[in-house]
Protein backbone atom coordinates (compact mmCIF):
# COMPACT_ATOMS: atom_id res chain seq x y z
CA UNK A 1 0.00 0.00 0.00
CA UNK A 2 1.60 3.32 -1.05
CA UNK A 3 2.82 5.58 1.75
CA UNK A 4 0.55 8.52 0.73
CA UNK A 5 -2.50 6.23 1.00
CA UNK A 6 -1.41 5.07 4.46
CA UNK A 7 -0.86 8.67 5.56
CA UNK A 8 -4.28 9.78 4.28
CA UNK A 9 -6.01 6.84 5.97
CA UNK A 10 -4.25 7.40 9.30
CA UNK A 11 -5.07 11.12 9.27
CA UNK A 12 -8.69 10.23 8.52
CA UNK A 13 -8.60 7.84 11.49
CA UNK A 14 -7.52 10.52 13.94
CA UNK A 15 -10.18 12.95 12.76
CA UNK A 16 -12.85 10.26 12.67
CA UNK A 17 -12.21 9.27 16.28
CA UNK A 18 -12.58 12.91 17.29
CA UNK A 19 -16.08 13.40 15.93
CA UNK A 20 -17.27 10.04 17.27
CA UNK A 21 -16.16 11.08 20.76
CA UNK A 22 -18.10 14.33 20.33
CA UNK A 23 -21.20 12.35 19.34
CA UNK A 24 -20.93 9.85 22.20
CA UNK A 25 -20.30 12.43 24.93
CA UNK A 26 -23.33 14.55 23.97
CA UNK A 27 -26.42 14.42 26.17
CA UNK A 28 -28.65 13.56 23.19
CA UNK A 29 -26.87 11.51 20.52
CA UNK A 30 -29.62 12.00 17.92
CA UNK A 31 -29.34 15.77 18.16
CA UNK A 32 -25.55 15.47 18.22
CA UNK A 33 -25.30 13.53 14.95
CA UNK A 34 -27.79 15.97 13.40
CA UNK A 35 -25.63 18.92 14.46
CA UNK A 36 -22.50 17.41 12.96
CA UNK A 37 -24.19 16.29 9.77
CA UNK A 38 -26.03 19.56 9.20
CA UNK A 39 -22.82 21.53 9.68
CA UNK A 40 -20.90 19.26 7.33
CA UNK A 41 -23.68 19.75 4.79
CA UNK A 42 -23.03 23.48 4.79
CA UNK A 43 -19.31 22.87 4.30
CA UNK A 44 -20.12 20.40 1.53
CA UNK A 45 -22.23 23.02 -0.25
CA UNK A 46 -19.33 25.46 -0.21
CA UNK A 47 -16.94 22.78 -1.48
CA UNK A 48 -19.34 21.75 -4.25
CA UNK A 49 -19.67 25.37 -5.35
CA UNK A 50 -15.90 25.63 -5.60
CA UNK A 51 -15.04 22.33 -7.32
CA UNK A 52 -18.22 21.75 -9.29
CA UNK A 53 -20.76 18.94 -9.38
CA UNK A 54 -19.98 15.27 -9.99
CA UNK A 55 -20.69 13.58 -13.29
CA UNK A 56 -24.39 13.20 -14.03
CA UNK A 57 -24.16 9.43 -14.47
CA UNK A 58 -22.90 9.11 -10.87
CA UNK A 59 -25.97 10.71 -9.30
CA UNK A 60 -27.83 7.41 -8.75
CA UNK A 61 -24.84 6.08 -6.78
CA UNK A 62 -24.57 9.34 -4.85
CA UNK A 63 -28.28 9.37 -4.02
CA UNK A 64 -28.27 5.77 -2.77
CA UNK A 65 -25.14 6.37 -0.71
CA UNK A 66 -26.63 9.51 0.83
CA UNK A 67 -29.69 7.56 1.97
CA UNK A 68 -27.50 4.82 3.43
CA UNK A 69 -25.29 7.36 5.21
CA UNK A 70 -28.37 8.96 6.74
CA UNK A 71 -29.33 5.53 8.07
CA UNK A 72 -25.75 5.17 9.31
CA UNK A 73 -25.91 8.32 11.39
CA UNK A 74 -29.18 7.25 12.99
CA UNK A 75 -28.01 3.69 13.74
CA UNK A 76 -24.79 5.10 15.17
CA UNK A 77 -26.76 7.42 17.44
CA UNK A 78 -28.90 4.47 18.55
CA UNK A 79 -25.82 2.36 19.26
CA UNK A 80 -24.22 5.12 21.33
CA UNK A 81 -27.45 5.59 23.28
CA UNK A 82 -27.35 1.91 24.25
CA UNK A 83 -23.68 0.96 24.60
CA UNK A 84 -20.21 2.04 25.67
CA UNK A 85 -17.92 3.81 23.22
CA UNK A 86 -15.25 1.14 23.77
CA UNK A 87 -17.73 -1.57 22.71
CA UNK A 88 -19.86 0.02 19.99
CA UNK A 89 -17.02 1.72 18.12
CA UNK A 90 -14.79 -1.37 17.64
CA UNK A 91 -17.70 -3.58 16.56
CA UNK A 92 -19.10 -1.05 14.07
CA UNK A 93 -15.72 -0.10 12.61
CA UNK A 94 -14.16 -3.56 12.83
CA UNK A 95 -16.84 -5.29 10.79
CA UNK A 96 -16.64 -2.85 7.88
CA UNK A 97 -13.07 -3.56 6.57
CA UNK A 98 -13.75 -7.30 6.27
CA UNK A 99 -16.91 -6.74 4.22
CA UNK A 100 -15.38 -3.91 2.19
CA UNK A 101 -12.29 -5.98 1.35
CA UNK A 102 -14.50 -8.76 -0.02
CA UNK A 103 -16.71 -6.41 -2.04
CA UNK A 104 -13.65 -4.53 -3.34
CA UNK A 105 -12.20 -7.75 -4.73
CA UNK A 106 -15.54 -8.89 -6.16
CA UNK A 107 -16.90 -5.64 -7.61
CA UNK A 108 -14.03 -3.12 -7.91
CA UNK A 109 -11.33 -5.41 -9.33
CA UNK A 110 -9.09 -4.73 -6.33
CA UNK A 111 -6.07 -7.01 -6.08
CA UNK A 112 -5.09 -7.80 -2.50
CA UNK A 113 -1.81 -9.58 -1.75
CA UNK A 114 -1.42 -12.24 0.91
CA UNK A 115 0.41 -9.88 3.25
CA UNK A 116 -2.26 -7.18 3.03
CA UNK A 117 -5.03 -9.75 3.40
CA UNK A 118 -3.40 -11.04 6.58
CA UNK A 119 -3.14 -7.45 7.81
CA UNK A 120 -6.84 -6.81 7.23
CA UNK A 121 -7.78 -9.98 9.11
CA UNK A 122 -5.47 -9.08 12.00
CA UNK A 123 -6.90 -5.57 12.24
CA UNK A 124 -10.49 -6.86 12.20
CA UNK A 125 -9.68 -9.53 14.82
CA UNK A 126 -7.94 -6.97 17.01
CA UNK A 127 -10.85 -4.53 16.83
CA UNK A 128 -13.40 -7.22 17.65
CA UNK A 129 -11.17 -8.31 20.53
CA UNK A 130 -11.23 -4.75 21.83
CA UNK A 131 -15.01 -4.86 21.78
CA UNK A 132 -15.15 -8.22 23.58
CA UNK A 133 -13.27 -6.69 26.52
CA UNK A 134 -15.84 -3.96 27.09
CA UNK A 135 -17.61 -3.93 30.44
CA UNK A 136 -21.04 -4.04 28.78
CA UNK A 137 -22.23 -5.65 25.56
CA UNK A 138 -25.35 -3.49 25.27
CA UNK A 139 -25.92 -2.08 21.81
CA UNK A 140 -24.51 -5.11 19.94
CA UNK A 141 -27.34 -5.29 17.41
CA UNK A 142 -27.14 -1.60 16.55
CA UNK A 143 -23.34 -1.78 16.35
CA UNK A 144 -23.45 -4.70 13.90
CA UNK A 145 -26.10 -2.92 11.83
CA UNK A 146 -23.91 0.17 11.78
CA UNK A 147 -20.93 -1.86 10.55
CA UNK A 148 -22.91 -3.35 7.68
CA UNK A 149 -24.22 0.08 6.71
CA UNK A 150 -20.66 1.46 6.74
CA UNK A 151 -19.52 -1.33 4.41
CA UNK A 152 -22.42 -0.62 2.04
CA UNK A 153 -21.88 3.10 1.56
CA UNK A 154 -18.08 2.77 1.51
CA UNK A 155 -18.19 0.35 -1.41
CA UNK A 156 -20.63 2.57 -3.31
CA UNK A 157 -18.57 5.69 -2.65
CA UNK A 158 -15.29 4.05 -3.64
CA UNK A 159 -16.91 3.15 -6.96
CA UNK A 160 -18.21 6.69 -7.52
CA UNK A 161 -14.93 8.33 -6.51
CA UNK A 162 -12.90 6.15 -8.86
CA UNK A 163 -15.26 6.86 -11.76
CA UNK A 164 -15.15 10.59 -10.98
CA UNK A 165 -11.39 10.55 -10.47
CA UNK A 166 -11.68 12.76 -7.39
CA UNK A 167 -13.26 12.45 -3.97
CA UNK A 168 -14.23 16.06 -3.25
CA UNK A 169 -17.07 16.58 -5.73
CA UNK A 170 -18.69 13.24 -4.86
CA UNK A 171 -18.40 13.48 -1.08
CA UNK A 172 -19.31 17.18 -0.95
CA UNK A 173 -22.55 16.47 -2.80
CA UNK A 174 -23.33 13.57 -0.50
CA UNK A 175 -22.75 15.74 2.57
CA UNK A 176 -25.38 18.19 1.33
CA UNK A 177 -27.94 15.48 0.55
CA UNK A 178 -27.31 13.70 3.84
CA UNK A 179 -27.73 16.94 5.79
CA UNK A 180 -31.11 17.57 4.16
CA UNK A 181 -32.31 14.02 4.78
CA UNK A 182 -31.24 13.76 8.40
CA UNK A 183 -32.66 17.21 9.15
CA UNK A 184 -36.06 16.03 7.92
CA UNK A 185 -35.90 12.84 10.00
CA UNK A 186 -34.68 14.52 13.18
CA UNK A 187 -37.35 17.22 12.84
CA UNK A 188 -39.83 14.38 13.35
CA UNK A 189 -37.90 12.65 16.14
CA UNK A 190 -37.18 15.92 17.93
CA UNK A 191 -38.79 19.35 17.69
CA UNK A 192 -37.21 22.14 15.60
CA UNK A 193 -36.87 24.12 18.83
CA UNK A 194 -34.77 21.32 20.34
CA UNK A 195 -32.62 21.18 17.22
CA UNK A 196 -31.91 24.91 17.29
CA UNK A 197 -31.40 24.85 21.05
CA UNK A 198 -28.84 22.04 20.79
CA UNK A 199 -26.68 24.17 18.50
CA UNK A 200 -27.01 27.26 20.67
CA UNK A 201 -26.08 25.31 23.80
CA UNK A 202 -22.82 24.02 22.31
CA UNK A 203 -21.85 25.77 19.07
CA UNK A 204 -18.21 24.69 19.46
CA UNK A 205 -19.17 21.00 19.40
CA UNK A 206 -21.31 21.53 16.32
CA UNK A 207 -18.62 23.48 14.47
CA UNK A 208 -15.66 21.26 15.31
CA UNK A 209 -17.66 18.09 14.63
CA UNK A 210 -18.86 19.38 11.27
CA UNK A 211 -15.30 20.19 10.22
CA UNK A 212 -14.14 16.74 11.34
CA UNK A 213 -16.80 14.90 9.32
CA UNK A 214 -16.12 17.10 6.30
CA UNK A 215 -12.40 16.28 6.44
CA UNK A 216 -12.27 12.66 7.58
CA UNK A 217 -14.29 10.87 4.93
CA UNK A 218 -12.90 12.70 1.85
CA UNK A 219 -9.39 11.85 3.10
CA UNK A 220 -10.26 8.16 3.32
CA UNK A 221 -11.94 8.16 -0.09
CA UNK A 222 -8.95 9.96 -1.61
CA UNK A 223 -6.77 7.14 -0.30
CA UNK A 224 -8.91 4.63 -2.22
CA UNK A 225 -7.72 6.27 -5.43
CA UNK A 226 -4.20 5.14 -4.51
CA UNK A 227 -4.82 1.70 -3.00
CA UNK A 228 -7.46 -1.07 -2.73
CA UNK A 229 -10.45 0.03 -0.69
CA UNK A 230 -10.32 -2.82 1.87
CA UNK A 231 -6.83 -2.14 3.20
CA UNK A 232 -7.48 1.61 3.19
CA UNK A 233 -10.57 1.21 5.35
CA UNK A 234 -8.75 -1.23 7.64
CA UNK A 235 -6.08 1.40 8.29
CA UNK A 236 -8.72 4.10 8.75
CA UNK A 237 -10.48 1.98 11.35
CA UNK A 238 -7.45 2.15 13.65
CA UNK A 239 -9.36 5.20 14.88
CA UNK A 240 -10.86 2.65 17.28
CA UNK A 241 -7.62 2.74 19.29
CA UNK A 242 -8.19 6.42 19.95
CA UNK A 243 -11.86 5.76 20.64
CA UNK A 244 -11.03 3.18 23.31
CA UNK A 245 -8.51 5.57 24.85
CA UNK A 246 -11.10 8.34 24.90
CA UNK A 247 -13.63 5.98 26.46
CA UNK A 248 -11.18 5.30 29.26
CA UNK A 249 -10.05 8.90 29.76
CA UNK A 250 -13.33 10.76 29.30
CA UNK A 251 -16.00 8.23 30.22
CA UNK A 252 -14.28 6.06 32.81
CA UNK A 253 -14.56 2.89 30.71
CA UNK A 254 -11.98 0.28 31.88
CA UNK A 255 -8.85 -0.50 29.82
CA UNK A 256 -7.07 -3.78 30.60
CA UNK A 257 -3.93 -5.58 29.45
CA UNK A 258 -6.15 -7.29 26.92
CA UNK A 259 -6.99 -3.90 25.41
CA UNK A 260 -3.29 -3.10 25.11
CA UNK A 261 -2.52 -6.43 23.43
CA UNK A 262 -5.34 -5.87 20.95
CA UNK A 263 -3.97 -2.41 20.16
CA UNK A 264 -0.51 -3.87 19.53
CA UNK A 265 -2.04 -6.49 17.22
CA UNK A 266 -3.93 -3.75 15.39
CA UNK A 267 -0.73 -1.78 14.80
CA UNK A 268 0.97 -4.96 13.54
CA UNK A 269 -1.90 -5.50 11.12
CA UNK A 270 -1.61 -1.95 9.80
CA UNK A 271 2.13 -2.53 9.26
CA UNK A 272 1.38 -5.61 7.17
CA UNK A 273 -1.17 -3.68 5.12
CA UNK A 274 1.19 -0.76 4.59
CA UNK A 275 4.03 -3.03 3.45
CA UNK A 276 1.91 -5.56 1.58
Amino acid sequence: MPAPAVALALLAAVIHAGWNVLAKTAQDQVLAVWQLTAGSGFIGAVAAALVGMPRSDLWPLIAVSSVIQTVYMLTLAGAYQRGDLSFVYPIARGLAPLVVTATGVMFLDDEIGLRATAGVLIVVTALVSLASLARSKRGLGMAVATGLVIASYTTIDATAVRLQGSAIAVIATELVLEALMISAVVAVLRSPAEMIGSVRSNPLRAGVGALAISASYPLAMSATLLAPVGPVIAVRETSVILGVAAGRKLLGEPVTIGHLLAVIACVAGVFLIATG
